[in-house]
């Protein structure tokens, strides 16, 4: 199935000369997790709610925007979108007309949806606490992926001289 099919065709939007306060706000109003950033007519970046979560309110959205930005064409299969998704990190991507235009987006939560992702622990989920948001993996070799909450807590655990044991040990 083609992402045309399933995307969003109505994404949040926010000018980029918008305050952090703003983008929260309207982020609550239109309850939407991602928000596309828009410079004139251009699409400057994307915000999730995250990263709204610790600039004062008055800091300029341009300055925490996620940019560049991957995205997917109107021609991208699902499958193409999700593993798109696991490769980079992300929640959602914008799509774009052939012309380069926001077409929409496509999120994880629509792929899992359609089938095009997998539901997994550790794949497309948190492999500690099944968390669906914020995932990366824990280094650049990992295939495993871990929210940011858990990946910080493990890391505020490092240097610790207990030992720790996993699995069965004499």
């Amino acid at each position: 199935m083609k992402v045309l099919n399933l995307a969003n065709q109505c994404p949040a939007m926010i000018p980029m000369d918008a305050s952090v306060g703003a983008a929260r706000r309207e982020a609550e109003r239109l309850g939407s997790h991602y928000l596309m950033v828009k410079d004139d007519d251009e699409l400057a970046g994307i915000l999730c709610q995250c990263d709204l979560r610790d600039p004062p309110d008055d800091t300029c959205v341009a300055a925490i925007l996620h940019s560049p930005f991957v995205f997917v064409t109107t021609e991208a299969s699902g499958s193409d979108a999700a593993a798109v998704m696991l490769e980079c990190g992300v929640g959602c991507l914008p799509v774009l007309s052939p012309d380069g235009r926001l077409f929409g987006i496509i999120t994880r939560r629509q792929l899992r949806s359609a089938g095009c992702l997998p539901d997994d622990r550790g794949i497309d989920r948190c492999a500690s606490c099944l968390a669906t948001h914020d995932l990366h993996r824990a280094s650049s070799q990992a295939e495993v992926v871990f929210c940011g909450d858990c990946l910080e807590r493990a890391r505020s655990h490092e240097g610790l001289e207990h030992p720790m044991t996993l699995g069965g040990s004499d």
